[in-house]
């Protein structure tokens, strides 16, 4: 039976996870065995709501650890930790090519996601949220993690809300003129590239 379970959505971090504590008398940890990668489908629903009402939300996760696993006669307790399935693609692939300076950044964003992550695969791709930039960028991939270069990327983004870049006046009296930043992470409705302006 589950005793807890966290659901987290964080904008400091690419993708959702979850953590289930489970007790039972069946030995599943040692039995099945769970080690990593086995799919869990989920029906998460508020008190105030049926499996029917808007309340109401899928999420299919994937274990990435297990833990506290606990022994006490024939019952057994452990901790499942659960990520989305882009956690396990962002492992596996790098940024390879050389990107373009002409090019916009949340357009380097894009096609990290399409081409990167989801290698072209147009089967179970999360929709991406992503706001436009106005600043262009050039990089070599250098075999970073998709993850990483786009949280690396969010660094050189200005919205298109700034519409200003620099600083003006030098030293400790200077007024920054661009924005904060870009953010990257994970929602229920997807992925998201947004600015700290909006």
């Amino acid at each position: 039976s589950i005793m807890w379970m966290d659901y987290f959505e964080d904008i400091l971090q690419p993708t959702v996870t979850a953590s289930i504590t489970v007790t039972n008398v069946y030995g599943l940890v040692s039995q099945l065995p769970i080690r990593g990668g086995e799919r869990v489908d989920m029906v998460l629903n508020s008190p105030f709501g049926s499996v029917d009402s808007d309340d109401t939300f899928e999420v299919t996760m994937y274990v990435y650890k297990v833990t506290g696993v606990e022994a006490e006669g024939t019952k057994e307790t452990f901790i499942l930790h659960l990520t989305s399935l882009e956690h396990f693609s962002n492992e596996t692939t790098r940024c390879m090519k050389k990107y373009f300076p002409e090019v916009k950044v949340t357009d380097h964003v894009k096609d990290i996601i399409d081409n990167v992550l989801y290698g072209g695969s147009k089967e179970d791709r999360k929709e991406a949220h992503i706001e436009p930039s106005i600043t262009t960028y050039g990089f070599i991939g250098c075999n970073k993690k998709p993850f990483n270069a786009i949280t690396w990327l969010g660094t050189k983004a200005v919205s298109s809300i700034a519409k200003k870049s620099g600083t003006s006046g030098k030293g400790k009296d200077a007024e920054n003129k661009g924005s904060a930043g870009f953010l990257f992470y994970e929602t229920q409705a997807g992925y998201h590239f947004k600015s700290m302006d909006s």
